[in-house]
């Protein structure tokens, strides 16, 4: 299987991005805060990434998924995802 099919995969998968809404509603974290140096240092004083993996390999077992999948439900997590009609249109096979 491509990378490129997997993603797509993960994001059609509707647990994924409900579960990443979620932990960035529990940890008060929206990706905009990245944008500014103050805004993200408040927030990792309050709030900090250790919670964030710590929350993220939880998720990842409430899922079933491996553990080395945290890596890419990271950067989901930090990214602002849109969706795509692409993704819809998934075909594994």
């Amino acid at each position: 299987m491509q990378p490129s099919t997997l993603e797509r995969a993960l994001h059609a998968w509707p647990p994924w991005g409900e579960l990443i809404l979620r932990v960035r509603a529990k940890l008060n974290f929206e990706p905009a805060l990245l944008k500014s140096e103050e805004q993200t240092d408040r927030w990792e004083k309050e709030v900090g990434w250790d919670n964030v993996l710590e929350v993220g390999l939880e998720a990842l077992q409430l899922m079933e998924l491996p553990w080395y999948f945290g890596f890419y439900w990271l950067a989901c997590f930090c990214a602002i995802l849109k969706p795509s009609l692409e993704l819809l249109n998934l075909n594994l096979l």
